[in-house]
């Protein structure tokens, strides 16, 4: 219900132990529980703690361009076909 930090690596925990295993790269939107400052093109600056638990689970974390809709679609696009195969 909510984006704070315990919220997103608790949703990470128990997205992994509900596929068994673990993405090698994540594309995340510029939230502000990972994200410390964006810089020009994909380069950001991330969080400390959210570092860590990609570092822990072996994720790549790779930003969204701000005011770029068409990569969000694409993930949200991946989003609908593993809900219409799955469920």
């Amino acid at each position: 219900p909510r984006e704070t930090q315990e919220m997103v690596f608790d949703a990470h925990d128990r997205a992994f132990a509900f596929f068994k295993g673990t993405c090698t790269r994540g594309i995340y939107d510029n939230m502000k529980t990972a994200v410390d400052a964006i810089f020009v093109g994909k380069n950001r600056a991330y969080n400390r703690r959210f570092l860590q638990m990609c570092g822990h689970y072996l994720v790549d974390p790779v930003a969204c361009t701000p005011a770029s809709g068409w990569e969000k679609g694409q993930v949200e696009s991946q989003v609908g076909t593993v809900r219409q195969r799955f469920f």
